[in-house]
Order: structure tokens, then sequence, then C-alpha cells
């Protein structure tokens, strides 16, 4: 029988996909390079092929979640049957829902917060979302709901703060939610908008934040770190 031959990006895709699913059931540190390898059926040397380091691969892995993701935002932001706050609230829901997709990445946010890998994870994010964000406020500005001469300044803003906000007490949960409290606090005297605009959100997210946690605290009682010649 001859042996299937994938194409490069049919591959590649297949080795983030593939440790996507072991980071999310195993960890990030709990997942080696041997175990990816071990899950497609390849030879290590294959990986090597596509990404130089384990690091490389969550930083391509979270480059192709986020190409789905854009799109998804980009949408929201031309939908000419919402207003800018009910955009503003759909925006909320589809970020929580890639929020968590991306659980896995909890764990490299509590161990290494300051490492050039999660610094550069979270400037991904700001690239990609204030540009949309700012527009979708700025748009909220001209229909009354927002008051900020700033629109993708404050977007910028309240991402990096929201991020800020979210990565303290990560595995308690009633913490975390308190933590949202005060982000849906700040998005509203950011945009000045009218108090309690945003409130009606913690009851949709509640859950999805009770999950979030459950995740961190997971990954925060293993403390086992796999090495795999420095590349996990």
């Amino acid at each position: 029988m001859a042996r299937t031959v994938k194409k490069p990006e049919e591959r590649r895709v297949e080795f983030l996909l593939s440790a996507q699913k072991l980071f999310i059931e195993h960890g990030y540190y709990n997942t080696s390079v041997d175990d990816i390898c071990k899950e497609m059926g390849v030879a290590k040397g294959l990986f090597y092929y596509y990404f130089k380091t384990k690091e490389d691969l969550v930083s391509q892995m979270v480059d192709h979640l986020w190409e789905g993701a854009v799109d998804d935002f980009m949408v929201i932001r031309d939908r000419e049957d919402l207003n800018a706050l009910e955009k503003l609230m759909l925006y909320s829901k589809e970020r929580g829902e890639v929020k968590l997709q991306q659980t896995y990445l909890v764990e490299l946010v509590m161990k290494e917060p300051h490492s050039p890998l999660v610094q550069q994870l979270t400037e991904k994010g700001i690239e990609v979302l204030a540009p949309i964000l700012g527009e979708i406020i700025a748009g909220g500005v001209k229909e009354g709901f927002f008051d900020t001469e700033y629109p993708e300044e404050a977007a910028e803003f309240l991402i990096r703060g929201a991020q800020g906000q979210i990565r303290a007490d990560l595995g308690d949960a009633e913490a975390l939610i308190r933590s949202y409290i005060m982000t849906l606090d700040m998005w509203e005297r950011v945009l000045g908008a009218e108090k309690g605009t945003f409130m009606s959100l913690l009851a949709e997210h509640e859950d999805d934040l009770r999950k979030f946690a459950e995740a961190a605290e997971k990954f925060e009682e293993s403390n086992d770190i796999t090495q795999d010649g420095g590349d996990g």
C-alpha cells in the first residue's frame, strides 16, 4: 500500500490540532514533543521540520486560532442589524468562547507570566483585537452609547486591563467572578457608558468563568514539569 503524503500546510495544522488536544487533556508542561509525535504517529524529526521548539508550536497555534476568531469578530463589527452596544455584547460572548478554547494557556500564564512567549501571546491578542474593538466603540460614540474621544486607544486600554484582572486568582472561581465584575465596571467608566450597561454579561459568562477557574485549578495542582531537551 502506498504511503499517504500530506501537503505541508495540512501536516502543520495537524500538528497544531494534535498538540492542542493533548495540552487540554494533560497540560502544556506535561505534554512533550514525543507525546505529540506519538499522537500523530510520526517521527520526531518531522516535528522539527515545522517548528523550532514547542514554544514555536504554541505561538503558531495561537495564530491559527486567531485567524478564525478575527473573521468572526469582523463579521460582528460589520453587522448592520445590530447597534454598537449589541455588537460589543456579542463581541464579549465570542471572546469568552475563544478563551475557553485556550484554557491550556492558563498554565503558561500561571507559571511563566513574564516569559517572552506569554508576552508575545498577549501582544498578538491586542494587535488583532484593538482595531476591531476600536471601530465598534467609535460606532457606539456616534450612536450615543459611549463618550470617549479615543476609541482605539480605549480599546487597547480595556483589553490590557481585562487581561490583567483575569490573571488574578485564576484557580479561585469567586475571585475570578469578582475580577470580572471589576472589569465590567472599568469598561463602563472608560467608555463613558451608563452605569450597569454591561452587568448583564455577568449572568451570561458566570458558567464560563467557573469552567475557566476549574481548568486553572487543575493546572495549579499539577506541579510536575516534563522536560524534553529544552522543548518540553
